[in-house]
């Protein structure tokens, strides 16, 4: 059981990673993060990043997973 949720690191995209804890906990599903850069150079920032939310919603116990691919979100 996987969900994948995005994050653009907004307080919006924290209220959907939030919801999303809360549906996985019970069903014991991991949370795929995922962020899209633009630009090969982005891709350290937006990890780090997301290392960074994944490491605030440790006490939650579900797992987090980052994930940053390069393209469009359009």
């Amino acid at each position: 059981k996987t969900f994948i949720v995005p994050h653009d690191f907004t307080t919006v995209a924290e209220i959907a990673l939030q919801h999303a804890i809360a549906t996985a906990k019970p069903l014991n599903a991991v949370v795929q993060l995922i962020h899209v850069v633009s630009k090969e150079s982005q891709i350290q920032d937006a990890l780090a990043q997301l290392t960074q939310v994944i490491e605030n919603h440790a006490a939650d116990g579900v797992a987090l997973v980052p994930n940053v691919r390069i393209g469009s979100i359009f």
